[in-house]
């Protein structure tokens, strides 16, 4: 049984209890980097892990089901008693960490979905609670209007003066200064602003991605990661507008405007970088796109409270970052999947030794090799098979591009449906 010290409270522990959770509270202190469990620990369960997502956020099937599975993989690499909770009648090793990646997997998702259920219940009960316990409501004559309200921790990491009036005169700055107009939908709803303007004037950092995640960016259903970063970095422009550089932050030119002072937050470093995110959005998966953002939002938070940067300097370097971190998520899910990336997979398919003459079969189509197969003949003549090549872009032999992580608009394929997954880097074929 795991110690009373690994968690905050009995509250906390009989919580744990009750799900069936307990076990996982050694993982997730060296996962989370904590001391000790708490509620707040449990409702940001993913942000320890590699991908830095939290399941919380996590708004569709796909999505939690890859951090479900990335957190479980975390867990059970920091800590190794968790194997018991899986189980193999014939003692095989891998057999038996599957099972328990599984049940990680599981008792992950059921632990999140508690604790939000259980944070939704105590707003619905503060919302609906006025003094002496009767609802707090406004009007008259049958029309009720419910009064929203925000907990202590939410209002001390808000500006609640910060309105329409304040957004609209700082976006008319924006457009002195950087000639460029922000639409209403280029910026976060009010709230979402509220948030913002804390970080940016009462701190003077890049918001914290614990304090204001993507996901308080989103103004609809639809929005994507892209959409969501694009928001917070315009939203970042928009309150920091006219905010010149203070002593001891480092720039390094980042913030110049040409018959201006050198902006903490300089809108046209910015729009290089939704740019250089726009021209890979399309050959990505939403979820690399994911982690992407997440990534680069946690970076410029740090870089400007800890390394004293101004975000002007800390956007200018993600520019050149981009391109890195696209390749460092493709590699990782390819491992992930099981199928190696396409270089080495070229280089081991130059190595094969052709079919021998009359053999049958030869390699199968898909691969970027050369190689021919033996025809099923009886005079044993070879005919040369089409092959595709593994690239983003090319054209598969179904006649749609290629992806990384498979074209959604293919049918399902066969391959990465089974045990071993699909071994190319990129596919035409749905891995839905």
């Amino acid at each position: 049984m795991p110690s009373s010290s690994n968690f905050k409270s009995s509250k906390v522990e009989s919580f744990m209890t009750k799900l069936g959770a307990e076990e996982l509270a050694e993982g997730i202190c060296r996962m989370e980097g904590v001391r000790c469990v708490t509620f707040s620990v449990l409702y940001n369960l993913g942000m320890g892990t590699d991908c830095g997502m939290r399941l919380a956020d996590c708004d569709t099937p796909k999505k939690k089901a890859q951090v479900r599975s990335e957190i479980a993989t975390t867990l059970l690499s920091m800590d190794s008693t968790l194997l018991k909770l899986g189980h193999s009648s014939t003692g095989d090793a891998l057999e038996l960490k599957r099972s328990a990646l599984l049940g990680l997997t599981r008792l992950a998702g059921t632990v999140v979905e508690a604790i939000v259920t259980r944070n939704q219940a105590k707003a619905a009960a503060v919302v609906g609670a006025g003094v002496g316990g009767t609802p707090a409501r406004t009007g008259d004559g049958g029309n009720v209007n419910y009064v929203v309200t925000q907990s202590e921790e939410e209002r001390g990491f808000t500006v609640p003066d910060y309105g329409n009036d304040t957004v609209k005169r700082q976006k008319e700055l924006v457009a002195t200064i950087y000639n460029l107009v922000i639409r209403p939908s280029h910026l976060p709803g009010t709230g979402g602003m509220k948030k913002v303007a804390y970080w940016v004037t009462k701190e003077g950092v890049w918001p914290d991605p614990v304090r204001v995640p993507l996901s308080a960016m989103r103004v609809d259903k639809s929005d994507s990661e892209y959409t969501l970063f694009r928001r917070l970095a315009l939203a970042v422009v928009t309150v920091a507008a006219g905010e010149g550089i203070s002593a001891g932050l480092r720039d390094e030119g980042a913030g110049y405007v040409d018959g201006y002072a050198p902006q903490w937050a300089n809108a046209a470093v910015f729009l290089e970088l939704i740019n250089e995110l726009d021209e890979v959005r399309d050959s990505i998966t939403d979820s690399v796109m994911g982690a992407i953002c997440a990534v680069m939002h946690a970076t410029m938070h740090k870089a400007t409270s800890r390394a004293k940067e101004t975000a002007s300097l800390a956007g200018s370097r993600q520019v050149s970052k981009v391109a890195e971190y696209v390749t460092q998520h493709q590699l990782a899910l390819g491992k992930q999947s099981g199928s190696a990336p396409a270089a080495s997979s070229a280089s081991n398919k130059r190595k094969r030794k052709p079919a021998a003459p009359g053999g049958g079969g030869g390699q199968s189509g898909g691969g970027s090799g050369n190689a021919k197969g033996a025809g099923a003949g009886s005079g044993g003549n070879k005919v040369a098979k089409k092959k595709w090549e593994d690239k983003a872009g090319e054209k598969g032999p179904n006649g749609l591009d290629r992806m990384a992580g498979g074209n959604p608009a293919g049918a399902k394929c066969t391959r990465h449906a089974s045990a071993g997954g699909c071994p190319f880097a990129t596919c035409s074929f749905s891995h839905a």
